[in-house]
């Protein structure tokens, strides 16, 4: 009899001990959630670009200039645009896009960003469309103006953003966005210009208009 009963006492243990692995205090299924939190697969991606960083929507258009050694730069900035009049250039230094040799700037620049096509079968899921920058504003008022336009940058009905003067503090973020349903019916693309004046120069006394990074995003 007792050893009938120590042979029970045994297989019971042993199916006891077959259940598998668990963490004290949790029950086994709870407990594997809470290994989740350090999954490389829920790791949060790192935006393509830092003006990206924030924005809502899919990443259409990126460049931090600090990764763009010299303009023009087709394989890094396919479909950009970098136009002046008079013998100013666009150049990437310290790692922002400006004027070169700002100091002597008395000409009209612009950048064209790559268009998007609104008739696009990708682009019809957008309902807005934002364009963020992370800028630096060192401009003689009134003398040198930076502005935003949306497709001519010669139409002052489509000027979205303009400055002057010297912003404080220095740095900082501007996002624009745009609902496609307020946008003009005749309007096939966006297309977003970013252009720079100057009527005299500054010597060293101004910085310019500086961009360390630009992002487009189109938001569903």
């Amino acid at each position: 009899m007792r050893s009938a009963f120590l042979a029970a006492l045994w297989a019971t243990s042993f199916i006891a001990c077959d259940r598998g692995p668990f963490v004290t205090g949790l029950p086994q299924d709870i407990a594997g959630l809470a290994d989740m939190k350090d999954s490389p697969d829920l790791t949060p991606s790192p935006p393509p670009c830092a003006a990206a960083k924030g924005l809502a929507g899919d990443n259409l258009v990126c460049a931090d200039f600090n990764q763009i050694p010299s303009l023009p730069d087709a394989q890094r900035l396919p479909g950009w645009n970098f136009v002046c009049l008079g013998g100013a250039s666009w150049t990437t230094s310290g790692g922002m896009l400006q004027i070169n040799n700002f100091g002597s700037f008395n000409d009209d620049c612009t950048v064209k960003l790559p268009g998007l096509s609104l008739s696009d079968p990708d682009k019809a899921k957008y309902k807005s469309f934002s364009l963020s920058l992370i800028h630096r504003i060192d401009l003689s008022d009134p003398e040198q103006k930076a502005f935003i336009f949306l497709t001519d940058s010669s139409d002052q009905t489509r000027l979205l953003y303009f400055a002057t003067g010297k912003k404080i503090p220095a740095r900082q973020q501007t996002t624009i966005t745009l609902d496609r349903a307020d946008l003009p019916a005749m309007l096939t693309s966006i297309l977003w210009q970013l252009r720079i004046t100057s009527s005299a120069t500054s010597g060293s006394l101004r910085q310019g208009w500086q961009i360390e990074s630009i992002a487009v995003n189109g938001v569903p």
